[in-house]
């Protein structure tokens, strides 16, 4: 434990806390809801040439967390491709060799 921490654990409890929990509400707020995820998919489903900057202005998230949106989807749909592509490769192998 950090010296800063130390004091900073000691001037709650000194000020009558006595839970160790943090309050509720505090902390950073998560901004990449599975909502905004589906939203955002939406969007790219009905206009694949949006890029991040329109992207972030119309759903009022920072730069970089459309870039985190959009990796995630992109992961999703590359994986998608890459199994589809396997499969089709294994079916093709299969068909070449027993010809």
């Amino acid at each position: 434990m950090s010296r800063t921490v130390f004091f900073k654990w000691h001037t709650c409890f000194r000020e009558g806390t006595t839970s160790i929990n943090d309050k509720e509400g505090t902390g950073r707020k998560k901004k990449v809801t599975p909502t905004l995820l589906a939203l955002v998919a939406n969007a790219l489903e009905n206009d694949k040439l949006l890029t991040v900057k329109p992207l972030e202005t119309k759903f009022d998230v920072s730069y970089g967390t459309m870039q985190i949106i959009l990796m995630r989807f992109l992961n999703e749909i590359v994986g998608k491709l890459i199994d589809h592509l396997s499969i089709n490769t294994k079916y093709t192998r299969a068909v070449s060799q027993a010809s």
